[in-house]
């Protein structure tokens, strides 16, 4: 299990709003799949 995997495994991410940074918040997500909830406010 990555590092990543072992930060984020689990939890519920919530990613508030939509502007440049969440945008680049979402394609990491997407880039490095985990098990994990994320969501876009």
């Amino acid at each position: 299990m990555s590092v990543l995997e072992e930060r984020f495994a689990g939890k519920n991410i919530l990613i508030w709003g939509y502007g440049r940074e969440c945008k680049s918040t979402e394609a990491f997500f997407q880039k490095h799949p985990i098990v994990a909830s994320v969501e876009i406010s």
